[in-house]
């Protein structure tokens, strides 16, 4: 009993110890409570537990966000229905010389619906300003109004050179003139003018185009190129080969001429009670001269 006995039990608590007789006796007391640091790493671990689970999480569980569809604002539009018409080829050039004659060349012909043709090229035509593109032009390109749309110039490079190529338009909405022929009751027929300027007058070399108005005033009915048959003389053809229409019996017109520095008045064309194609000379009353168009 009186020997020497010690108890060396440490807890996180303490040590105690009580001295019965000549002995010491150490003995420790058991903690009421769990200890802090125990219970702060109990918590550290639950929250570590939680993080890993939140990372766990797959990717099908997450809120989906919606996608919004984006569209790109569209540009400015012309209507293409002023545009519709057939356009010839009218000058043609290039790398600076002469590219010979295109006046055979298939017509470029565009529609009111912003459809167009180009021998067996075809698609859509936009015009934005003063800019028009023709959606299966691989080589030309986009072209270049001109004269309120009455020409279309195409520049463009193949094969090394550069080329500039004019259209010029030698007829009206297809759709509109055929409507005015059943309100007025006319037919549309097919005319050949034959334009002869006075002597000493050499209009006839820089005439290039001939365009019908109505006499009574308002936009063009028809456009047509014109070529010299000699110097004195000018010869026209309106056609009603596909997409152009002729000319509306019933009705007098104003005849002018153009050389694309100027139009200029030459006399009228009357086809009142006009039946069938017709061939007709007028004799120009009014020359380039005394115009006063340059």
């Amino acid at each position: 009993m009186h020997n020497l006995m010690k108890l060396p039990l440490i807890t996180a608590i303490g040590v105690a110890a009580v001295t019965v007789g000549v002995g010491t006796y150490y003995f420790t007391a058991e903690p009421s409570h769990p200890p802090v640091a125990k219970e702060k790493q109990g918590h550290a671990l639950e929250d570590t537990s939680a993080t890993a689970k939140e990372q766990e999480t797959a990717p099908g569980d997450l809120e989906k966000i919606e996608k919004k569809e984006t569209k790109s604002i569209p540009k400015f539009s012309d209507d293409t229905s002023k545009y519709a018409g057939s356009y010839r080829c009218w000058s043609y050039n290039v790398s600076g010389g002469g590219g010979g004659n295109c006046r055979l060349f298939a017509p470029l012909v565009l529609k009111s619906n912003g459809l167009y043709s180009l021998s067996s090229e075809a698609g859509t035509f936009s015009v934005e300003g003063n800019t028009m593109y023709l959606s299966e032009s691989k080589i030309r390109g986009s072209g270049t109004l001109l004269e309120g749309g009455l020409q279309i110039r195409f520049e463009y490079d193949y094969n090394g050179w550069h080329h500039v190529l004019t259209y010029l338009k030698e007829s009206a909405n297809e759709e509109n003139e055929k409507s005015s022929a059943a309100i007025s009751g006319g037919k549309y027929v097919e005319v050949t003018l034959h334009i002869v300027y006075p002597a000493g007058d050499s209009s006839a070399d820089s005439v290039n185009t001939v365009t019908i108005y109505p006499k009574e005033g308002g936009p063009q009915v028809a456009q047509s190129l014109a070529y010299a048959t000699d110097r004195q003389t000018t010869e026209v053809w309106f056609s009603k080969r596909p997409p152009k229409t002729g000319l509306l019996t019933g009705k007098v017109y104003k005849v002018m001429v153009g050389s694309g520095f100027g139009e200029w008045q030459v006399g009228e064309l009357d086809l009142l009670g006009v039946l069938d194609n017709v061939e007709r000379t007028i004799i120009a009353t009014l020359s380039k001269s005394s115009s006063g168009d340059l």
